[in-house]
């Protein structure tokens, strides 16, 4: 099994801030940029080698290849001052980080176990008399010595591992057992650390039907699902037995109606969602900005454009990448169920979350019209009257979430 891990890092890029006015035509800029990247914490990591690029006005106004050995702490951290243009047809300035290599005790980690997430660039307002901030974060993905199935990948000491396959008989068609596609999601924070998952809605979509949106934060267990080409959906949710270790897992299970011989042969059948972790809340459910944070993601046919049965083993990063791992863009993603280890997933609603004697209120559908309402630590399961319509799929919304009275 391959396993890669997530490093933490991030740099720091302090804007310009002028010594003296320019005139025209400009002469080499005296106007700095002040660089420094975090050290990395993997292990095994003694240096790293970046090139920083600024550029202004489609032209470059330096770039330098830096390494942690001589410019910081010989463990990834530097720092490092060179110049920008302040001028006002300059504007802005852009300021570009590679990372070129990781080196070990005695040679540089092959490239081929770990992937870059650069190179990244922002925007720089370089001001005369004055310094902007600008925050750069990468995270560097790496082979793993420890982990659980298929692929584990560490961050801030937080290991996952996803994969998808099939089983030919799982889930249960009425009196029979069907064929089932499993996604499966599993992670663990750091000693004493919280774990928590995310997860998006798991869609499936075929060629002529319409797309059919699972919400892996329902159940646990199995419930009948009549859209095409699901009959079921299972979902299941738990913690490892460890002492000192939140390891959790999160799995969803698909009972698809594929065969070629059945009355349903659907063409183009795609499994697909993201999932990521951290060591604690991630805010509004949405990865850092400015991070180029770690994300799993599942793209797996399940038919091909005749109908024919592809679901198989597909372990991550395979050389298909149905299963893969990737970076988010600097804006953050937004991953809309999380899953506290040890608890159940749900939605707390945001902003003005309710709270009884300091506590959030999360509520979560069951299926077949029941609820479980959630107020700290103590639950309550409740079934709705029939033909009940609720607000969003993985439940209804408490006042004062809701938009409007009634809601």
């Amino acid at each position: 099994m391959r396993r890669l891990s997530f490093l933490s890092a991030h740099a720091l890029f302090g804007a310009c801030a002028a010594l003296g006015a320019c005139a025209e035509p400009i002469a080499p800029s005296t106007t700095n940029v002040a660089i420094q990247v975090a050290p990395l914490e993997l292990e095994g990591v003694t240096n790293a080698r970046y090139t920083v690029t600024v550029t202004a006005g489609g032209e470059t106004v330096w770039t330098k290849q830096l390494d942690a050995k001589r410019y910081g702490d010989g463990r990834g951290s530097l720092a490092y001052v060179g110049p920008c243009d302040a001028s006002l047809n300059a504007q802005p300035n852009t300021v570009t980080l590679v990372l070129d290599a990781l080196e070990g005790a005695s040679a540089d980690i092959p490239a081929s176990t770990w992937q870059n997430p650069t190179p990244v660039s922002l925007k720089v307002t370089c001001k005369e008399n004055a310094d902007t901030q600008v925050l750069f974060d990468l995270v560097i993905m790496r082979d793993a010595t420890q982990g659980f199935f298929d692929v584990a990948v560490e961050f801030e000491d937080v290991f996952c591992s996803a994969k998808f396959d099939c089983q030919d008989s799982l889930l249960h068609n009425g009196e029979e057992r069907g064929l089932t596609g499993v996604l499966a999601f599993a992670c663990a924070a750091g000693t004493a650390q919280e774990t928590v998952l995310y997860m998006s809605d798991v869609t499936v979509t075929c060629d002529g039907l319409p797309p059919v949106v699972v919400n892996p934060a329902l159940g646990p267990g199995q419930r009948t699902v009549s859209e095409a080409p699901l009959f079921a959906v299972g979902t299941y949710w738990g913690k490892e037995n460890f002492d000192d270790l939140d390891k959790c897992y999160w799995n969803t299970a698909l009972g698809l109606t594929l065969s070629p011989e059945g009355a349903v042969n659907p063409h183009n059948c795609k499994v697909s969602a993201t999932g990521t972790a951290a060591g604690g809340a991630l805010p509004a459910h949405t990865t850092p900005g400015a991070t180029r944070y770690p994300i799993i993601e599942w793209n797996v046919p399940v038919t091909d454009t005749d109908g024919n049965l592809l679901c198989a083993a597909h372990p991550l990063n395979n050389p298909n990448l149905t299963v893969r791992t990737r970076y988010s863009d600097l804006a953050g993603e937004v991953l809309d169920h999380p899953y506290s280890c040890g608890g159940r997933p749900g939605q707390v609603c945001a902003g003005n979350t309710p709270q009884v004697a300091g506590a959030d209120i999360t509520v979560s559908e069951l299926g077949d019209g029941a609820l479980r309402v959630e107020i700290g630590t103590a639950s309550t399961e409740i079934r709705l009257p029939p033909d009940t319509v609720l607000d969003n799929d993985i439940g209804c919304c408490i006042a004062p979430c809701c938009n409007t009275a009634g809601d």
